[in-house]
């Protein structure tokens, strides 16, 4: 492996010889894109979820001039990465339509994080 490469990890129910971002879903957390991971073991939960027999897909991604963001560094804030996960959901997935709050409304953000401290002001 070159400096400029990373070894992913993707787990899924089939092989993936190439990621397609066509077949990937809509409404993932971080939008219409290919789930992968650094952590071969990592990989394999996401393969075997519920029990299920699972395929783990490996790749070398060449690093050359992509910008890259790790929400796990110092540098970000839990925060940071709610934010990035609500920028990115869509109402099908991340909606209130019990209360019939909108998505973009901000109650929609304490009727979800809110929980039991709702009682406490």
């Amino acid at each position: 492996m070159q400096e400029n490469e990373k070894n992913l990890f993707h787990g899924s129910k089939m092989v993936v010889e190439q990621p397609l971002r066509e077949k990937c879903r809509e409404n993932n957390d971080f939008g219409k894109c290919f789930y992968c991971t650094e952590s071969l073991d990592l990989a394999k939960e996401w393969a075997c979820q519920k029990g299920s027999v699972g395929i783990v897909s490996a790749y070398t991604l060449d690093m050359t001039g992509l910008s890259v963001v790790y929400l796990n560094s110092d540098e970000y804030h839990l925060l940071h990465w709610i934010t990035m996960l609500l920028q990115y959901r869509r109402p099908n997935n991340l909606s209130n339509r019990r209360e019939g709050i909108k998505n973009d409304d901000p109650r929609l953000f304490r009727s979800i994080y809110r929980g039991r401290t709702g009682k406490f002001r």
